[in-house]
């Protein structure tokens, strides 16, 4: 069977709603002789089967020195920062998409609306799904644009609108027999309506969203469960049913739920000790800044101890480390990857969000990426060890987290993260050798800190991005950062 068949296959598993087949099917499909003009489909296919590496990998073959990413259509663009954004390279896959606008092709500005809403900023993303809306001509696509629509709306604190936009998808998803868009739908106007404290439209809502999805563990029926739980937990006014959902969220791999049932928890019985958590333990700029309004009565520590504050301690509150009080030696990248992995208390870092972290500036390579992302995480492991600090890293569904082997605390502030805010590469060597200056490999090396191996890498990254041209060959290869624009 030629691939082209296999991926039609595929496709028709999909729509059948046979994900696993489909995904089976995909792994049949020879990655190596997919042709440039079937790149993207085939992403888009791994993409929907969660081959997500694999999808990469097929479109990177296509970046070359000449055919950067910026020379690539906005099709492959937006299924690149598609798939760059659920590997979690988010930052990166905005960088790819820095010139969408209103007036790009629709999968562009799909992808760029899914880039904000998992950095919490849904009102960026509604003017994009605004446009996509009436742009898209696929009535099915058009109707999941709405939807989208109607989440941002509802991220942003516009109920009114996010309720009339969900009420209009729904009930065109009931005229045309779209059971998990109705679904979507009616469980977005029932966060609404819960949000306006009218929990019996929201209930029906949900109970109508149920009857849909059945006894099937989607996360999208994990997500009309949550809510579930917490109308219960309101009515009730007590917060056992939304703990005991919480430790579902996280054994299901369902992290944000972890964080929004916190949040909701807090509405409850409101207390500072898990507000500063949630607010400590949150990256989001734009959700700190939604529970400093809802809860204007927090007093916002200036210190805050992550686990156990009568275990020894990691003092991380200055860039100077201390353990037990006395000072420890920390290289900048062990503490990069330290504080990558205390950015967020709910949801563990994903293997590309600690390459863009613990490597700000390069590019996400899936042949080798991961391999170097592994490489710091063990050198961060016998950091630990050399230092008797009782604390590891744990995989947990392709995530990664801090354990603490012993009770003990870590020592957090606003300044922790000053760790995370060094220079990119292009920067630093555009602050060394300026633009369009030549520099060779021994130069770079000096620049970056870096070993011949890891400095090789961060230009090959570059120069995929199409920020930095390859001069030359062999040992009279030089490098050039290029103009902007």
């Amino acid at each position: 069977m030629s691939y082209l068949k296999l991926i039609e296959a595929s496709e028709e598993l999909l729509r059948s709603g046979q994900v696993f087949k489909a995904a089976r099917n995909f792994k049949k499909i020879p990655l190596s002789k997919v042709s440039t003009n079937d790149a993207i489909r085939v992403a888009r296919l791994a993409r929907r089967t969660g081959q997500i590496s694999a999808g990469i990998k097929v479109l990177q073959r296509q970046i070359s020195k000449k055919q950067t990413v910026d020379r690539q259509s906005l099709e492959f663009k937006a299924e690149y920062a598609n798939l760059l954004t659920l590997i979690g390279c988010v930052t990166e896959a905005l960088d790819v998409l820095k010139h969408v606008t209103t007036h790009s092709v629709s999968e562009a500005l799909m992808a760029k609306a899914w880039c904000y809403f998992e950095v919490w900023e849904h009102s960026k993303a509604i003017p994009l799904l605004k446009k996509y809306v009436r742009v898209q001509k696929d009535e099915y696509l058009r109707l999941a644009g709405d939807v989208n629509l109607a989440e941002a709306l509802l991220g942003a604190g516009d109920i009114d609108s996010a309720i009339a936009i969900s009420t209009r998808a729904a009930n065109e998803a009931a005229r045309k027999s779209y059971a998990r868009l109705l679904a979507n739908s009616l469980h977005i106007r029932a966060q609404a309506f819960e949000q306006r404290r009218d929990l019996t439209n929201s209930s029906k809502d949900l109970n109508q969203a149920m009857e849909i999805f059945g006894d099937s563990q989607t996360s999208d029926a994990f997500l009309i469960h949550r809510q579930i739980a917490i109308n219960e937990s309101l009515r009730s006014k007590r917060t056992a049913e939304l703990a005991k959902t919480m430790e579902e969220a996280v054994a299901l791999g369902e992290f944000e739920s972890h964080r929004h049932c916190a949040y909701k928890s807090l509405q409850i019985k409101f207390n500072d000790e898990l507000f500063n958590h949630l607010y400590f333990g949150t990256p989001y700029e734009e959700f700190r800044s939604q529970i400093r309004r809802r809860f204007p009565r927090a007093k916002i520590e200036k210190r805050y101890v992550w686990g156990d504050k009568n275990g020894a301690v990691l003092d991380l509150s200055e860039l100077q480390v201390h353990f037990n009080r006395k000072p420890i030696e920390i290289t900048p990248q062990i503490h990069r990857m330290l504080m990558t992995l205390l950015r967020d208390f709910y949801n563990p870092v994903r293997v590309g969000g600690i390459y863009s972290s613990g490597f700000p500036g390069s590019h996400f390579i899936a042949d080798h990426s991961p391999t170097v992302v592994h490489q710091a995480l063990k050198r961060l492991r016998t950091w630990f060890q050399e230092n008797s600090i009782p604390l590891s890293v744990k995989c947990t569904k392709r995530r990664y987290q801090l354990i603490q082997l012993k009770p003990m605390g870590i020592v957090l502030s606003k300044d922790s993260f000053q760790a995370l805010e060094n220079l990119s590469t292009k920067q630093k060597l555009q602050q060394a050798f300026g633009t369009g200056n030549e520099f060779g490999m021994i130069e770079a090396i000096e620049v970056l800190g870096l070993s011949k191996a890891s400095t090789h890498r961060a230009l090959v990254s570059e120069m995929m991005s199409g920020s930095i041209e390859k001069r030359y060959q062999g040992r009279s290869t030089k490098y050039v950062i290029k103009a902007v624009g």
